[in-house]
């Protein structure tokens, strides 16, 4: 539009000027002729301009609307909810690695504390913080419900396994299912707050609830699967009772401490050599096993086991 006022401003003077300079003379209508026809002229090429201007007024907003368009910033969207792993064992670590309470019966034995102990050991090696501890009449409601739970133990023995039953389709385990030796390791939502999660490690009997902690290290036996069957001598290789020195060393490496003695004598740049350093004496019922550290000089870096035939520990210690 600021073109066209000009434009016409150039086209309307053209008769006064005329009349100013000739009047009304005959010179003066041949010249008003004249300047008619370069009105009529001006009047045209006025028209092609307004038109050539119009046009230009009508093409820029599309122009800027062009403009604007690729310069408007593309913000990616991003979600806002966590990706949650599957529910299979194989995933166990992620599953429970924070606030997690493992929970044994109140009359728990020696072998299942000790396979408490060694899911707790796992955790803490994995996700670098080690579980508490606790008897079922230890755990309150609200600890029930605000942590991931791992329930280890013969179902019999331990109360609020018998309880989750009740509230799930777990599957039950008795003294004859899956059978002596065997046990059953699965995962599943915590009734008590399905957010949280829930892992049963039971067994018919308390070797079978050892063997599955044994499994649980075995990441490559869990695969994708919610629920497997674990069985001690399938799991370990050892048979009871232990008749010879392989099964000893075999069944001493699986304590906790023994595990504890051997990550501290690599943190000092000793590696302990258990075919030729550890020596397992026959003495008695137990097997003697001792655990060196190769090239130290401290008798003190020497860690013993001995264990009786039915794969009771008497005593272990530097």
């Amino acid at each position: 539009m600021k073109y066209i006022l000009p434009i016409l401003l150039w086209v309307c003077p053209i008769k006064k000027v005329v009349l100013m300079k000739y009047g009304n003379t005959e010179k003066a209508l041949s010249e008003r002729k004249n300047a008619g026809r370069m009105k009529s002229m001006r009047i045209w090429i006025s028209i092609a301009l307004i038109v050539v201007a119009a046009a230009g007024c009508v093409s820029k907003p599309d122009d800027m609307t062009k403009n604007e368009t690729l310069e408007t910033p593309v913000i990616p969207t991003v979600s806002s909810t966590p990706t949650k792993p599957d529910l299979t064992l194989n995933n166990y670590m992620k599953l429970f690695e924070k606030d997690v309470i493992i929970v044994i019966g109140e009359n728990a034995t020696q072998i299942e504390l000790d396979a408490a102990k060694a899911i707790a050991y796992n955790l803490g090696e994995l996700t670098g913080t080690v579980p508490v501890i606790k008897t079922g009449a230890e755990v309150t409601e609200n600890e029930k419900a605000g942590y991931n739970l791992t329930l280890v133990g013969i179902p019999k023995e331990n109360k609020i396994l018998q309880d989750v039953y009740k509230r799930t389709n777990a599957t039950r385990v008795t003294d004859e299912y899956p059978g002596a030796g065997k046990g059953i390791l699965e995962v599943l939502r915590n009734p008590w707050n399905e957010s949280k999660m829930m892992l049963l490690v039971e067994g018919s009997d308390e070797w079978g609830v050892r063997a599955g902690s044994v499994v649980l290290e075995e990441k490559q036996k869990l695969k994708d699967k919610a629920k497997v069957l674990v069985d001690w001598e399938e799991a370990t290789g050892v048979k009871f009772p232990i008749d010879n020195a392989e099964e000893a060393i075999k069944y001493a490496k699986m304590d906790v401490d023994v595990k504890r003695f051997i990550e501290r004598m690599s943190t000092k740049g000793y590696k302990v050599d258990t075919k030729s350093s550890n020596t397992s004496i026959k003495w008695s019922n137990d097997w003697v096993v001792r655990f060196q550290a190769i090239s130290s000089p401290i008798e003190e870096d020497v860690f013993t086991v001995v264990i009786n035939q039915n794969g009771t520990i008497v005593y272990k210690g530097l």
